[in-house]
């Protein structure tokens, strides 16, 4: 009836079924008003050691103030000794509070590395 050249789909959908069947609750939060503080963290660790396992730890060790972690870098090769990688992690710190000192940011940093060289014996990768 209408000239259109190609198939056409019609799909009629049911918004009340298709949201009784959601789980999800949604949570807002407002805009963050201070400052974020980011710093590196680039450890070797050995191969069995998960990234997910080390992101998790970073996040529980810091508590509200890690806002974030992600990996940047993922690396085997001659520098890293046989049996182990080198992952880097960006730390992304704020806090609703105020705004984070790098002292601050330095103590609870310190804490994370502590708590990674116990749970999976980790090395800072320096270079």
């Amino acid at each position: 009836n209408f000239d259109i050249k190609q198939p056409v789909l019609v799909a009629e959908l049911s918004m009340e079924k298709l949201i009784g069947q959601s789980n999800k609750l949604i949570e807002y939060q407002p805009l963050p008003i201070y400052p974020a503080v980011l710093r590196d963290l680039a450890l070797i660790v050995d191969n069995n050691i998960k990234a997910g396992d080390i992101v998790y730890l970073v996040k529980k060790t810091g508590g509200d103030i890690v806002e974030s972690v992600q990996i940047f870098d993922f690396y085997t090769g001659k520098q890293i000794e046989k049996g182990k990688k080198s992952i880097a992690f960006a730390i992304n710190y704020r806090s609703s509070e105020g705004s984070l000192s790098s002292e601050q940011v330095n103590d609870i940093q310190q804490v994370i590395i502590e708590k990674l060289k116990k749970e999976f014996n980790v090395e800072i990768r320096d270079k």
